[in-house]
């Protein structure tokens, strides 16, 4: 934590200070030799200077400003970020560095099967359980979920598909509900050099990802698509479903024309 390399030849009457080393910043007090000193193993008096473990210069991601001179984690990552400037007791970094904040991940995503007929377009249920970080189920620092195209090297392709914001009480600890969450696609156009569907942590661009198959088998198309999201699974009819008085009033008004009523 000390920078020695000044005081190592100091003549009588004269001094040196100690610094702290880098990546430490603090005082630097002054060492004395007192003049007319003959011995060349003579000690000198010092006061410990006071050292500390100073900011990076740059903060990296996942970690964000708390407004109070340390750090917190940044929206999609989880942890207790702290400041360190050794590897070891007597070794010292280059630059002080952040660590602590770690990126979470669903803890699982079910495989996803296309139920549209039309080529280039999908419909279908994403299901997937909440988030896990160092294998441990935990949401308190997680706002939702994102759901993206993705293609073969898992890189985001295109915008933004779905969206389901977390539930308000977190999941913490306990077994992965694969089903904790669902969330229906419906008549989304598939953006060329798209093969997968990725979930991520709100904030990011990195998930778990399945792979999905046009069921039509007919060529990619790039649109723009709709998508619904809920929050949690629910009971009830289908979104978008006809009701079934709807319907009726439908063939019966096709039956008058077909008579030229």
């Amino acid at each position: 934590m000390y920078d020695l390399s000044a005081c190592r030849d100091v003549q009588p009457g004269s001094f040196c200070r100690l610094f702290c080393k880098a990546p430490y910043t603090g005082g630097a007090p002054k060492l004395i030799c007192p003049a007319g000193n003959t011995d060349p193993n003579y000690i000198m008096k010092w006061v410990e200077p006071y050292c500390f473990c100073s900011n990076p210069e740059q903060v990296p991601l996942g970690y964000s400003d708390d407004g109070q001179g340390g750090f917190r984690c940044s929206p999609g990552f989880v942890g207790a970020p702290q400041l360190r400037c050794q590897a070891a007791r007597f070794e010292c970094l280059q630059k002080s560095e952040i660590y602590g904040c770690v990126n979470p991940d669903v803890c699982h995503l079910l495989p996803f099967f296309d139920d549209n007929e039309s080529p280039g377009v999908i419909t279908g249920q994403v299901s997937f359980g909440p988030a896990m970080v160092a294998g441990r189920i935990d949401e308190e620092q997680v706002e939702g979920y994102d759901v993206f195209f993705a293609d073969e090297c898992n890189e985001v392709v295109g915008s933004l598909v779905a969206s389901v914001d977390r539930t308000f009480l977190p999941a913490v600890g306990g077994c992965c509900e694969v089903m904790h969450y669902m969330v229906q696609l419906r008549d989304v156009w598939i953006p060329d050099g798209a093969v997968k569907l990725m979930v991520a942590i709100r904030g990011l661009n990195t998930g778990k990802v399945v792979n999905f198959t046009d069921s039509s088998g007919g060529p990619v198309q790039q649109r723009p698509g709709t998508s619904t999201s809920i929050r949690k699974a629910a009971t009830g009819a289908a979104p978008g479903t006809v009701p079934w008085r709807t319907t009726a009033v439908l063939l019966a008004l096709q039956w008058l024309m077909a008579m030229g009523m």
